[in-house]
């Protein structure tokens, strides 16, 4: 942001579908501006200027980031691209917000995360899902204690992608993938709740290209936690998070990477104990006895009420699509000398980068002895 100028400007590289949306959603933040646009050829680009309200537009991607005019830049190119074009914003020291997936696989991840910190240059992975009001909200529940110790998270998210061997959903060269697509916000979204795992195992159903076209995950932390995470291109899920703790559960309505509405549900606290294991035999009989059944059958409204527990709605909406809220997180830092968001660092993306590529390839990894400790500042 230059003195003479109070807004923020941006420079978009790519002019597909991602950067239309965002560039809808800068309009909504007054004091941020869409100065320039760059695409693979100047008719996408001048066209994209034109639909955006731009006031450039360039057909060479360096050009747009060596505009002195750009205070920071967006990838919004096809995956594979992103590790070149974020090197690209890196060399012209431009602060870069980029699209997910940062990069399609941890060794490019390490060399933008590297480059970044060497440079001192801003640089964050666009997981905007991190940044809508609901999931605000649901890492500040969970923080507060509101559901107690987080004990279970799931998440899934499913669509029907018709399949096409040379498309952005199956080609190996254009980083596809279920888990790449879909499945990074799920694991983007236990990274945050709970943290980094220890443990991580997946299976996968793989298309005729290679890449998986649905996979389960199932992540294990130092405390017991546990997360089951479903992605896939074969089934249209709910598209959904669910959170439980000791203490009640927080459910996301669809789609889980930008939800309007939070539902908290607190309950009694349970406890495990030898004592329940003797109760169980008992607990078999009784349940079969005609008068317990009967009682069942006339208290179970209230019963269902109480195991229920106190329920509330959180409604969080917003208007637009949503990127606005991370648009504006990189103007924070960046006014702020920040060279990393606290909501979404850099170690966090190499992380995740990382068990990607040990759950794509071996389907597991093992961080139990200390082996992902490191990750973050390599």
């Amino acid at each position: 942001m230059s003195k003479s100028s109070p807004s923020f400007r941006w420079g978009l590289l790519g002019s597909g579908a991602v950067a239309h949306d965002f560039a809808r959603s800068l309009e909504l933040l007054p004091d941020h501006e869409l100065i320039a646009v760059s695409s693979r050829s100047l008719e996408r680009a001048n066209r994209a200027r034109e639909d955006l309200g731009a006031k450039r537009a360039y057909a060479n991607y360096r050009a747009l980031c060596e505009d002195p005019d750009v205070d920071a830049i967006y990838v919004a190119t096809p995956a594979a691209l992103h590790c070149e074009h974020v090197d690209l914003a890196l060399s012209a020291r431009k602060p870069v917000l980029c699209e997910k997936p940062f990069t399609v696989n941890s060794e490019e991840a390490r060399k933008l995360v590297q480059k970044a910190r060497t440079e001192r240059v801003f640089c964050m992975e666009a997981m905007w899902m991190r940044f809508v009001p609901a999931i605000r909200e649901l890492k500040a529940e969970v923080a507060s204690g509101s559901i107690g110790e987080v004990r279970l998270l799931s998440a899934e998210l499913g669509e029907l992608v018709p399949y096409d061997p040379a498309g952005r959903h199956f080609a190996p060269a254009l980083g596809g993938g279920s888990l790449l697509d879909l499945g990074v916000y799920a694991l983007s979204l236990a990274w945050f709740i709970l943290g980094r795992p220890i443990k991580g195992h997946a299976f996968s159903t793989p298309a005729p290209t290679g890449v998986d076209s649905q996979m389960i995950i199932s992540l294990t932390y130092p405390n017991g936690a546990l997360a089951s995470l479903t992605c896939s291109f074969e089934q249209r899920l709910r598209n959904m998070a669910f959170v439980a703790g000791t203490l009640g559960s927080i459910a996301t309505d669809s789609p889980l990477y930008s939800p309007n509405r939070l539902t908290l549900i607190r309950h009694t606290p349970g406890s495990f104990s030898p004592e329940a294991g003797k109760r169980g035999k008992l607990h078999t009989f009784l349940s079969g006895h005609p008068k317990v059944v009967q009682l069942r059958r006339e208290y179970a409204p209230l019963l269902r009420r109480i195991i229920r527990g106190d329920r509330k709605t959180k409604r969080l909406s917003y208007p637009g699509y949503g990127y606005q809220f991370e648009a504006a997180e990189v103007a924070r830092c960046v006014g702020q000398n920040l060279l990393e968001s606290p909501v979404m660092m850099l170690g966090e993306s190499l992380e995740i980068m990382t068990a990607i590529d040990a759950l794509r390839t071996s389907g597991e990894f093992d961080w139990s002895a200390g082996a992902g400790d490191d990750l973050a500042n390599r």
